[in-house]
């Protein structure tokens, strides 16, 4: 748990933290394209996708990432 707060109380850990979830939403989405049932799961990880876009482009990050889950974990 520590060296996962550490990782993402840096801007290039963040950053590879929501590439990998915004690449994985697009393959996901991709491989389940051809599914009639899996329409709403399908845009939900485009949603995600689109998130995950959005906060990468965020010219000013949050400060303190995930400090407040290592407080709440060593509690």
């Amino acid at each position: 748990m520590e060296a996962f707060v550490n990782f993402t109380n840096q801007t290039q850990g963040r950053d590879r933290l929501f590439r990998a979830i915004q690449h994985t939403c697009m393959l996901l989405s991709y491989l389940l394209e051809r599914k009639a049932d899996k329409e709403t799961v399908i845009m939900k990880l485009k949603e995600l996708e689109s998130s995950m876009r959005s906060g990468r482009k965020c010219k000013y990050p949050i400060p303190g990432g995930m400090a407040p889950l290592r407080i709440a974990y060593s509690s």
